[in-house]
């Protein structure tokens, strides 16, 4: 069942907007919570607010890719989770909290710096969510992030000190993670002091810009096939099961030199590209 939206992407004055349009009753009430909740929670690390009016919620462009496409190296993927766990934490001193926050809703621009969205608040029949809720997402953010290459690798003989690894950073994340999930709320950390632990386990954390030519996380991620979303489906938890926005088209990368085309000596090139030895005709 979806929101009683849908999304689509339009071109604005000087780049694309994401506008959202209400279908129903309940997405008007939904857009009309988004919008207050977007204007308390004006932040860098938040979608930005354009306009609302009515039926339609406008939002800045954020990026087109989500951490839910995402995998990133272990270093940059520690510095967006740090990032996402800092706004967390300035929205919850706002009195603001996520409460569907997923890798769906975590936008990651050209710049690399993670935004959030979804921020439309409990939906019909949902329970109020806490703090510490927020707390677990991170942590299963991280899981994601961090999990699916976790395995040790195996080292030969003779190269400990030679060979560089990453899963000792992995498994430092996948500490953080465990506790930000703990089954009891109340030993979980805030998230303020999760993003201060990321940071402190991974000194070399770094965000990374997106270069359309050479990045080699956000430029091989598989593009969105369209540019349009309509009727977002929900998944079990009410999050939403793809992302608000799609990227538009990145242009080729320069060739770096031009390739001249000689045929080797004795040989010339017919119309056609044909080669054929120099001087003989083709009569058939």
């Amino acid at each position: 069942m979806g929101y009683g939206t849908s999304i689509e992407v339009e071109e604005g004055d000087a780049r694309p907007v994401v506008v959202k349009t209400a279908t129903t009753e309940a997405g008007r009430a939904l857009l009309a919570q988004e919008a207050q909740r977007l204007t308390r929670a004006s932040h860098p690390g938040v979608v930005e607010l354009l306009d609302h009016d009515g039926d339609r919620l406008v939002l800045a462009w954020a990026g087109g890719r989500t951490l839910a496409l995402a995998r990133p190296p272990v270093t940059v993927a520690a510095a967006i989770l740090a990032a996402v766990a800092s706004t967390i934490a300035d929205l919850h001193e706002l009195g603001i909290i996520h409460g569907r926050l997923d890798s769906s809703h975590v936008l990651v621009g050209i710049d690399g710096r993670p935004r959030l969205c979804g921020l439309c608040g409990p939906v019909s029949g949902g329970s109020e969510s806490t703090p510490a809720d927020d707390v677990a997402a991170i942590g299963q953010l991280m899981d994601e992030l961090v999990g699916p290459e976790a395995e040790v690798e195996p080292i030969p003989d003779r190269r400990w000190g030679r060979r560089r690894w990453s899963g000792y950073q992995r498994r430092a994340l996948q500490t953080l993670a465990d506790q930000a999930g703990h089954e009891d709320p109340a030993r979980r950390p805030t998230a303020r002091s999760l993003a201060a632990a990321i940071a402190g386990a991974i000194p070399e954390a770094r965000i990374e810009p997106a270069d359309p030519h050479t990045a080699d996380w956000i430029g091989t991620w598989p593009r969105q096939p369209s540019m349009t979303l309509r009727n977002e489906p929900t998944g079990t938890n009410g999050s939403a099961s793809r992302a608000d926005e799609a990227i538009p088209p990145v242009s080729p990368p320069p060739v770096p030199f031009e390739v001249v085309d000689h045929p080797e000596p004795g040989l010339h090139r017919e119309p056609g590209g044909r080669v054929s030895p120099a001087g003989s005709t083709d009569a058939g």
